[in-house]
């Protein structure tokens, strides 16, 4: 699928709401409601290398400002892009740092991406962590949040941020739209620090519902201003098509949070076209695509206020 960019300062690559409100949506639900809406299918990138490399007089200065954990880093340049970020050390699985851009091509499209410095000289990067901005006019981005993952899977194979060496250290990256790395900051994590654990998803409440009762969503450890999709759905769907068509979600927070509500029907038909009664089936909400690296689907059930029985 390819990257779309949305409206508003926190660019997004989430999925396009769809332009048929009056049928049933098997659009965005269907295609992008799976690990895919994160996945970049639109760039082709042929060998990776930190521009300047063959121009000194160009070549960009990576400096790491400050040693101690939470000190703020950037890769500078006197006649190109900088990439801040507020934090560089001390990192761990699903830590969201904050970066800012300055210098950075006006009015151009962007990417910030983990990648891996590779022995040879260059990089390679696991595109399924690039998020895209457009810079603004005067070449700067506000500062905005970025998740950060242990484990990457890149063109030169997997890669564990935990014990990479000074030769292979890992690296946040900004790339232009044909995938030229314009500047990067190095990243240290801690090597002996657990993964992140899964992401979470509540209703509440979640029982004894009726038909269009509004109910309140919670979770954590999401990609952070991220449109995660919450279907209403059967239990046990794999897939969006077994779910009730949905809209355009809110954005998380910039902590990953999912802080919403949604309205709920006891009956409904699927995006593949089933009838579904929620007080006769088992049904459950379903989070699609919750992180880059993480599980395809987050759930929680739900359960309505039974039919009534007939009077004999």
């Amino acid at each position: 699928m390819l990257r779309t960019v949305g409206r508003g300062s926190a660019v997004t690559i989430g999925p396009k709401a769809p332009h048929d409100t009056a049928r049933p949506s098997t659009g965005w639900e269907a295609e992008a409601m799976t690990r895919t809406a994160f996945r970049t299918a639109s760039r082709s990138r042929r060998g990776r290398a930190l521009l300047g490399v063959a121009t000194a007089c160009a070549a960009f200065a990576l400096a790491l400002v400050g040693a101690q954990p939470g000190s703020a880093a950037s890769a500078s340049a006197s006649d190109g892009p900088t990439l801040k970020v507020d934090r560089s050390t001390g990192i761990r699985d699903g830590d969201i740092v904050s970066f800012r851009i300055t210098g950075g091509p006006p009015k151009e499209y962007v990417w910030v991406e983990q990648c891996v410095a590779a022995s040879g000289g260059g990089t390679a990067c696991d595109e399924n962590t690039a998020r895209q901005f457009r810079v603004y006019p005067d070449g700067t981005y506000q500062a905005s949040p970025k998740k950060l993952y242990t484990r990457l899977a890149t063109p030169a194979g997997p890669a564990d941020c935990r014990t990479a060496t000074a030769a292979n250290r890992c690296l946040l990256a900004l790339t232009d739209n044909a995938g030229t790395v314009l500047t990067t900051v190095p990243l240290r994590f801690l090597p002996l620090a657990p993964l992140e654990a899964p992401p979470t998803l509540r209703a509440t409440p979640n029982s004894e519902l009726t038909d269009g009762q509004t109910v309140h969503l919670g979770g954590q450890r999401y990609e952070p201003q991220y449109h995660i999709p919450i279907l209403e759905c059967l239990a046990g769907a794999t897939d969006t098509f077994a779910c009730r068509p949905g809209g355009r979600p809110p954005a998380t927070t910039d902590q990953g949070r999912i802080d919403q509500d949604t309205t709920l029907s006891a009956a409904f038909t699927t995006i593949d076209g089933r009838a579904v009664d929620c007080r006769e089936a088992t049904c459950e909400l379903v989070a699609f695509a919750s992180r880059y690296h993480g599980p395809l689907t987050v759930r929680t059930p739900i359960s309505f206020v039974p039919v009534p029985s007939a009077a004999h």
